[in-house]
This record gives structure tokens, C-alpha cells and sequence, in this order.
């Protein structure tokens, strides 16, 4: 082999690495997927709704506020729950507020900053001190 074609051989493998390169770092993420959760309500005088939702977007809070599940306002620490399946628990008011549960157990993140679970549940209940 010459000398040139060994210079020919190196570009054009610099070059698909190069495109591989490039196509590596421009490609778009892989979209999540539908997920399939449920949020139960339990309401002030014990009743409960539970309510099947399916969702591509990430996060709980997006889902719930959008379809109207959930109303609230961005507290210092994400958003504040104040009405839930339309009943209201207003702390300030009434001492009540809404506890939110993932599988059983108190969350530990808000809403906003709660990423959907394919298969999970998401309990709010009513609460008061």
C-alpha cells in the first residue's frame, strides 16, 4: 500500500467518527413511554375515588393540574396543594391540608418534582390537625 492510500484510508475513517460523533450527540431523546397509574382521593368524610390515568409526561404534577385533579400555587418549596377532586383543605383556614402518598408511603417531593411510576399509586387524603 502507499503512503496515499494510507492517508486516504485514515481521513475517511476520521470522518465516520466524525459522523458518528455528531449524530451521538444531536440525537433526541427516547420518549419515556405511556405509563399507567392511579391516584385515590380520600376525601374529609372518608370516601375515596380512585381515578386510572394513563400519561407520557413525566411529571404527577403536570398530569394532575392540566386535567384539573389537583388546584394549588407555587409555594416556596414547588407547588401547594389546596383542592383535590374538588374538595378544598385550606391550612390556614382550617387547620386541613392535603397529605400525598406514593405507594403507600408519605412523598417525599411535591408534585411537580414527582416522576411517574408506570404501575404506582398516588394517594392524597384529606388531613386535619
Amino acid at each position: 500500500m502507499s503512503k496515499r492510500s494510507i492517508s486516504v484510508s485514515l481521513i475517511m475513517i476520521l470522518v465516520i467518527l466524525g459522523l458518528a460523533l455528531i449524530g451521538f450527540v444531536t440525537r433526541s431523546p427516547e420518549k419515556s413511554g405511556i405509563k399507567n397509574f392511579s391516584v385515590e382521593v380520600v376525601h374529609s368524610d372518608y370516601s375515596t375515588r380512585t381515578i386510572a390515568c394513563m400519561s407520557d409526561v413525566d411529571y404527577l404534577g403536570d398530569v394532575l393540574l392540566s386535567k384539573g385533579v389537583v388546584e394549588g400555587y407555587e409555594g416556596p418549596y414547588g407547588i401547594y396543594i389546596e383542592v383535590v377532586d374538588g374538595e378544598a383543605a385550606i391550612y390556614e383556614e382550617t387547620g386541613a391540608y392535603w397529605a400525598f402518598y406514593i405507594n403507600d408511603e408519605y412523598a417525599t417531593t411535591g408534585i411537580d418534582k414527582t416522576l411517574i411510576e408506570d404501575g404506582a399509586t398516588y394517594k392524597f387524603v384529606y388531613t386535619k390537625e
